[in-house]
């Protein structure tokens, strides 16, 4: 799961046009210029309704792949980072932001 999850990410980070245009029409997301904000239950959700992730797969089990992975090393080299947003002190309640860099 974890090349999955790289592989979004960096299908966004490259702003390519199908993954955005299904971003800005799921209600849960934020989508600006050079701004991306979502928490980790809606991206979960996100995911697993366009088919991105598998069924089978838990919550939890994504979000400890999610911060397992190298996702903001990646995402550098193509100028963007994921970094925290609105701090609820809990990671499910949190907010989260791709930003675009370049």
């Amino acid at each position: 799961m974890e090349k999955i999850l790289i592989t979004f990410f960096q299908r966004v980070a490259n702003k390519e046009q199908e993954e955005l245009k299904n971003l800005y029409g799921y209600s849960d997301f934020k989508l600006e210029t050079n701004n991306w904000y979502f928490t980790l239950p809606n991206l979960f959700s996100y995911l697993l309704s366009q088919n991105i992730i598998d069924r089978e797969v838990s919550y939890t089990q994504f979000r400890k792949q999610l911060f397992n992975s190298p996702i903001n090393q990646k995402l550098k080299e193509l100028g963007a980072e994921v970094k925290l947003y609105d701090n609820k002190t809990n990671v499910d309640k949190s907010e989260y932001v791709l930003v675009w860099n370049k």
